[in-house]
């Protein structure tokens, strides 16, 4: 089962749909266009599509979508994010996705040790259909 992994604070902009893409620095992609990732703490994503990008290509409409204010703070934050892409022989991805099924504040598994919630996690993970030799 796929997993997409944010930072914390990217988590809210998702929930309200201001994040919308993400770009990700892979040797092939790790999601598919039609199938779901697990984003811990927060739920299910619908992956849209996939596709291999250019950095220098990416507008401050891409940052937005993204959830930076333009191409420049994107840019920065990728190149601190990932210091090795001029050499590590990757590509850079850009996901796009909608929000499928988010898991609610009390059903995060990593909130207080619920173990209510870690079954309702689980049973998530059960119920996705995707291969699970696709994972990160």
């Amino acid at each position: 089962m796929p997993q997409l992994f944010f930072k914390s604070n990217f988590h809210q902009a998702i929930r309200d749909g201001t994040k919308r893409t993400t770009i990700r620095r892979w040797r092939r992609p790790m999601v598919r266009a039609g199938g779901r990732a697990f984003v811990p703490g927060l739920g299910w994503l619908q992956i849209t599509t996939v596709d291999i990008i250019e950095l220098a290509s990416l507008g401050d409409e891409d940052a937005r979508t993204d959830g930076f204010a333009n191409a420049r703070d994107l840019r920065m934050f990728l190149t601190l994010l990932y210091p090795h892409s001029a050499t590590d022989g990757k590509s850079w991805f850009r996901v796009v996705f909608t929000c499928s099924e988010l898991l609610g504040p009390d059903d995060s598994p990593r909130r207080h040790g619920d173990t209510e919630a870690r079954s309702k996690s689980k049973q998530h993970f059960a119920n996705d259909k995707l291969n699970p030799r696709e994972t990160n």
